[in-house]
């Protein structure tokens, strides 16, 4: 994930990222490296019960996001936090 800084558009849609020791890397920790995204797409399926609550708290720090899209979204998706976030 060292590249991740580099980034400026990134498409993450049914795939899926693994540490060196096979173990799933979650959204949010990929999510917090983006730090120059520009646009970003996602498939939130792949989301925790928590990504949303902590993606929205790195979202405010990525200060050269201009488009953020989500497809394919289902009912694991918190969508009351990130409403909550929306509104701020």
């Amino acid at each position: 994930m060292f590249l991740s800084g580099l980034v400026t558009s990134f498409t993450f849609y049914r795939s899926t990222v693994k540490y060196s020791d096979g173990k799933t890397v979650t959204f949010d920790k990929l999510f917090e490296n983006l730090k120059n995204v520009e646009e970003l797409t996602v498939d939130p399926t792949m989301f925790k019960r928590d990504t949303v609550k902590k993606m929205v708290k790195i979202l405010p720090n990525l200060k050269k996001l201009d488009r953020f899209d989500l497809r394919d979204l289902s009912e694991t998706f918190d969508i009351s936090s990130f409403t909550d976030f929306l509104l701020i």
